[in-house]
């Protein structure tokens, strides 16, 4: 598969002033060109934001070359053209869960590690080393418009997430996991996709258990545009039960 890179990739990495091979997917790359765009420009801050009952709460996570961002980021490589003398970056990652902050920095640092590792021969996945700290890079990924790297753990994730209790955020990553071939802006999972029946299957015994303001926030959290795929899954589910039931 070719990835083609954006306008706005074309623009940001003319600066770089040497040819840019046809397929934007980096991994396909000869090591000299990676390792050429990887050292060939000046390093941008990254930090991360969150919101936590304490207020807003910035952290310093690494130093990347923005070039080697801008070639794998879209979004990146838009902000790029919009301020070209931009030192730093922040991702925000909305509200979270104190306790959760060691996982998104294992994330940023999973996309730290990978992108600087594209100067040896054999190119990593792009894997993040905890279940949390996986849809956390899936969530930072979505967001810089990259999530075509992100490794399809579809097992993995379902088995994982039997084990674990999930935030809403961390749901709606995991639908996204579900179509990582597109970085379109919603998830295009399909209705035997085995992750969406899993957390259908996992939200319709949630609802049918809850009272009934908290069973209304969970329908209004799910008609959210980039939940309604699941809002679609659930009820169909639930129609299927009723039928089943029905028959009996």
């Amino acid at each position: 598969m070719i990835l083609e890179f954006t306008d706005a990739q074309r623009k940001a990495l003319a600066s770089y002033g040497k040819p840019l091979p046809i397929n934007a997917d980096v991994r396909t790359w000869p090591i000299q060109d990676r390792t050429d765009l990887l050292f060939s420009s000046n390093l941008i801050t990254v930090f991360m934001e969150a919101q936590t009952p304490c207020g807003s709460v910035y952290n310093e996570i690494c130093a990347l070359p923005r070039y080697i961002l801008a070639a794998v980021s879209p979004t990146f490589a838009n902000h790029l053209l919009q301020k070209p003398d931009l030192e730093s970056f922040v991702f925000d990652i909305g509200h979270m869960d104190t306790n959760l902050q060691e996982e998104h920095r294992k994330a940023v640092e999973t996309l730290y590690t990978w992108l600087t590792n594209l100067s040896i021969p054999l190119v990593f996945d792009l894997k993040a080393p905890t279940f949390y700290s996986e849809i956390s890079l899936r969530h930072i990924a979505r967001q810089l418009g990259m999530s075509f790297y992100l490794t399809e753990r579809t097992d993995e994730l379902i088995h994982d997430a039997q084990t674990h209790i999930l935030q809403p955020w961390q749901v709606t990553e995991m639908l996204y996991a579900s179509s990582i071939e597109t970085n379109a802006a919603l998830p295009l999972v399909m209705e035997n996709d085995p992750l969406l029946g899993y957390l259908a299957e996992k939200m319709l015994e949630t609802t049918d258990s809850m009272w009934e303001g908290e069973r209304d926030k969970a329908f209004k959290w799910m008609r959210r545009e980039e939940n309604i795929v699941l809002l679609d899954a659930v009820q169909k589910l639930h129609e299927k039960r009723q039928r089943t039931a029905a028959r009996c």
